[in-house]
């Protein structure tokens, strides 16, 4: 297993490009913010509000796991690498637990870069340097409660891309799940309080987590409104963890069946 991980890595020292990217759009996205708080007052652009505004980003960490997940699975040649593999006896299990384990060693260090450069350019240039300590440790804790979920939605990808020969299905079907099917269940189990199988689904699914109750359905003269309600407050740890491990052992079954069902001879 070991092998296999150092194997990935070493892939993917031969094509750095991609996680250079992901990266640069990391430090990117905190620049922007620090550049944002240090053009307010200094009342009101300080450290806290900076790491205010960086407590919204464990939601992007579902579009960064799947990123993650493809660097850690893109490669010319991918069914033959997994021919290879099978060859030399390694079990389908290992196969994809390897990929999986590198995409999220590639998300720990990033988030782990996040809040260092966050740190490190807050406390060069904005006020309020005292509350660094404990607002770094709780930005550390939210990533720590959203960890599962990552790596779930990476694993989930992973498996979308056993299934579908082609990646851009993959991509797409990941994007209706994420994007489209949780508003339309989350909508629809408070409508039909009585539809305890869309209510059932809604929280079994990964985003639900990220938006707190979920949605708030109003109504107005132009008919029903729909809006966010409470949103990117994190839930419980357990709760996250729960449903992350949950849905990693699911998509890691099915990623084994899927692999054990191809022809890798």
């Amino acid at each position: 297993m070991e092998n296999l991980i150092r194997a990935e890595f070493y892939r993917m020292r031969c094509r750095p490009w991609p996680v250079i990217l992901m990266a640069a759009s990391l430090l990117f996205g905190v620049v922007v913010i620090l550049f944002a708080e240090a053009i307010r007052p200094p009342e009101w652009g300080n450290c806290t509000s900076m790491f205010e505004a960086l407590s919204s980003l464990p939601i992007f960490g579902m579009f960064y796991g799947a990123w993650c997940a493809e660097i850690a699975s893109s490669r010319v040649n991918k069914l033959d690498i997994l021919k290879n593999e099978a060859v030399f006896g390694i079990p389908r299990w290992q196969m994809f637990l390897s990929r999986l384990s590198a995409a999220t060693l590639i998300g720990c260090a990033m988030a782990l870069m996040l809040v260092v450069s966050s740190v490190l350019l807050a406390f060069l240039f904005l006020p309020g340097k005292e509350a660094l300590p404990q607002l770094a440790a709780n930005l550390l804790v939210e990533f720590l409660v959203a960890l599962p979920l990552w790596v779930a939605c990476a694993s989930l990808y992973l498996c979308l891309k056993l299934l579908f020969a082609s990646d851009l299905v993959a991509v797409f079907v990941l994007f209706l799940y994420q994007f489209l099917l949780w508003p339309i269940l989350g909508a629809w189990s408070l409508l039909d309080p009585k539809a305890w199988v869309m209510k059932l689904l809604c929280t079994l699914h990964l985003m639900t987590p990220f938006w707190g109750k979920g949605v708030d359905i109003t109504e107005t003269n132009l008919g029903l409104s729909v809006s966010v309600k409470n949103g990117f407050i994190m839930p419980s740890p357990l709760y996250c963890w729960a449903l992350g491990l949950g849905w990693i052992v699911f998509t890691t079954v099915v990623s084994v069946w899927a692999l054990r069902r191809r022809e890798l001879r």
